[in-house]
């Protein structure tokens, strides 16, 4: 061997030994470091800030729904007053409380999803599964991967559980009860990655129509992503620029409404695209935009809710040709 080929090795040596220092060293700082001073305490903030919301609406029941980003446990543990509920998707497979009799050296890690596989199905439904595209060729996360759309059965479990607190430097967290409801596909395609939503609840899960009011509540998430995308992408509210907070706050409560408003009609416009614009839109609005677009006088009979939002989509470059998908 060479001397410069034996140097070429210790030197790509030396990178990855300092790169597995660098990446221990990480993990040591990210234990060692208080919640309170981690980004992930504003899940915490969040759900502490809905139950000044819950004071001020008391006829209100407020129910905090977050993906896996959330499945932190101290958020888990938060302790809750009436009216303020959560429901989290669980990315981690958690141990559980074993409250057998066994001398600890001798005790079996129980984890969370094989308890709640253990239970009885409750119920099953027939869903359809969308179609989605990685964006991320490299992406090797099997819930990131591409997958062609597909309807499909899936069976429901529900289990009241007791996590295991884990360690943390500053503080010692109590074990906590939480409620977990288990959706997995029966069958999936050769292949294809099932379909399994682990969902950790403080909602009550006793019947079946419990059991459904909190895959409810979570699939409202999705929706709640496309607003935050419009409001982002649409309105572009981060690039916004002032030279004080209230001026942005004020700016942002204006955008909020333009973005709901925004995303409400493209909705019902998917919904009941042969319904008349005047469900929504007053005489005076669609004429004006019809006039525009057409640069003729606006018909007597109003358009239909999909003609209508076309044309307001042209007038921000929206090319009206006949297509498969709106």
């Amino acid at each position: 061997m060479s001397r410069i080929s034996r140097r070429l090795i210790d030197e790509s040596n030396n990178i990855r030994w300092l790169f597995f220092r660098k990446t221990r060293q990480q993990e040591h700082d990210r234990k060692h470091t208080s919640f309170e001073n981690k980004e992930s305490y504003r899940w915490y903030q969040a759900l502490a800030q809905a139950e000044d919301v819950a004071q001020h609406s008391p006829e209100t029941d407020v129910v905090c729904v977050a993906d896996s980003e959330a499945d932190i446990y101290e958020l888990l543990a938060f302790e809750k007053k009436d009216r303020v509920d959560w429901i989290v998707r669980g990315c981690q497979n958690r141990s559980l409380r074993n409250d057998s009799d066994k001398p600890k050296d001798e005790e079996t890690a129980i984890f969370l999803r094989e308890k709640v596989l253990q239970t009885p199905p409750r119920f099953t439904n027939e869903i359809h599964v969308g179609k989605r595209n990685s964006k991320l060729p490299d992406d090797t996360r099997n819930r990131k991967q591409s997958r062609p759309a597909r309807d499909t059965v899936v069976e429901v479990r529900a289990a009241k559980v007791t996590l295991r607190a884990p360690w943390r430097c500053d503080k010692k967290l109590p074990d906590v009860n939480v409620h977990v409801v288990l959706v997995s596909e029966v069958d999936p395609p050769r292949d294809e990655e099932p379909i399994e939503w682990m969902l950790l609840t403080s909602l009550p899960i006793g019947s079946d129509k419990e059991i459904r009011t909190v895959i409810q509540y979570y699939t409202v998430r999705w929706m709640i992503e496309i607003y935050f995308r419009v409001l982002k992408s649409s309105c572009r509210i981060e690039e916004r620029q002032f030279e004080t907070l209230d001026r942005f706050l004020n700016a942002l409560a204006i955008y909020m409404i333009v973005a709901w408003r925004s995303l409400f009609i493209c909705r019902i416009a998917r919904e009941l695209p042969d319904e008349s614009c005047e469900l929504i839109f007053e005489p005076d609005e669609w004429k004006s935009i019809q006039s525009f677009i057409t640069m003729k006088p606006p018909p007597d009979k109003p358009p239909t809710l999909k003609e209508i939002v076309r044309a307001i989509g042209q007038l921000g470059g929206y090319v009206n040709r006949t297509r498969d998908d709106e």
